[in-house]
Order: C-alpha cells, then sequence, then structure tokens
C-alpha cells in the first residue's frame, strides 16, 4: 500500500507529505505529515492499495482548527486588569459581555482593561476565519474578572 497527501495546481500533482508505503505485512497504524500547505487550498489524499485489500483509514487535522482562549479568571481589588488571550489564528477582537471595560486596544490579546466596575465584568475574546470558505467561522472564550472593592 501506498499513501501520500498531495496538492493539484490544475495540470499537475505535487506531493505534500512523505510517502508512507508499505508490503501488507505490518500492522498497527502509518503516520503521514503533510507540510507547507495553504488555508483555503483543496488537498487530496491518494491511497493506492493490493486488489482484494481491506483497510480502515482514518483522517486527522492536528492544525488548521481555531483554538481560543481568553485567559485566566482575576480576582483583585482595583480598576483596570491586563488581558492574556490566545488563539491558533492570533487575531482576535475582545468586547464587553456584562459589567464595564474599555480596552487600550480591542484588537491586542494581551491588552489592558481600565474603568474596572465593583463586581463580575466579563469580556470575550473571539477569533474568526473567513478564509475555510463563503461563511466565516468563529471561536470565542470569556474571561471573567471580579473586582472586590468599590473603587474611592
Amino acid at each position: 500500500m501506498q499513501i501520500g497527501v498531495f496538492g493539484f495546481n490544475g495540470t499537475n500533482f505535487s506531493l505534500k507529505s512523505q510517502c508512507a508505503t508499505t508490503d501488507g505485512s505490518q500492522t498497527g497504524n502509518t503516520t503521514i505529515n503533510a507540510t507547507g500547505l495553504t488555508v483555503g487550498q483543496k488537498y487530496y489524499i491518494m491511497i493506492d492499495g493490493a486488489s482484494g485489500s481491506t483497510c480502515d483509514y482514518i483522517v486527522t487535522a492536528n492544525s488548521g482548527v481555531i483554538t481560543v482562549n481568553a485567559g485566566p479568571d482575576q480576582s483583585f481589588c482595583g480598576t483596570s486588569a491586563t488581558l492574556a488571550a490566545s488563539s491558533s489564528l492570533g487575531a482576535g477582537i475582545w468586547t464587553v459581555k456584562r459589567g464595564n471595560g474599555a480596552f487600550t486596544n480591542a484588537t491586542n490579546p494581551t491588552t489592558t482593561v481600565s474603568g474596572l466596575t465593583s463586581g463580575q465584568n466579563v469580556f470575550v475574546w473571539t477569533s474568526t476565519n473567513s478564509l475555510c470558505s463563503t461563511s466565516s467561522n468563529s471561536s470565542l472564550d470569556s474571561v471573567l474578572i471580579t473586582v472586590t472593592c468599590t473603587a474611592s
């Protein structure tokens, strides 16, 4: 059996992974890794097996999935906090879900939010990927900032 991931430019196929081969005597899993892939492009998994072979295939994407983390919740006495978001896309935007706050730079994942009021303030970090299709896919996470005193 042979397996590989290929790109296609309309005329030619180009190998994007190593070509894994087996003579059929091996058991277990075979893993291939494709590199240099571009979001939005189509790729093909080509499998060439022996006549009469029975195989099960599982295809897994280990990257290209949007993951978002708005950072740790915080509890303190004060009127400003530094946020600590991360996203597999890198880009995103902060919004206020509950409470008060003004962002120094709403598109900076580690921005400062000021103007916090006593009690719970909830902020949402949202990352959007519109490259994969005509519609966009968003992923978000929220962080809770609890101000434990009344500002004087």
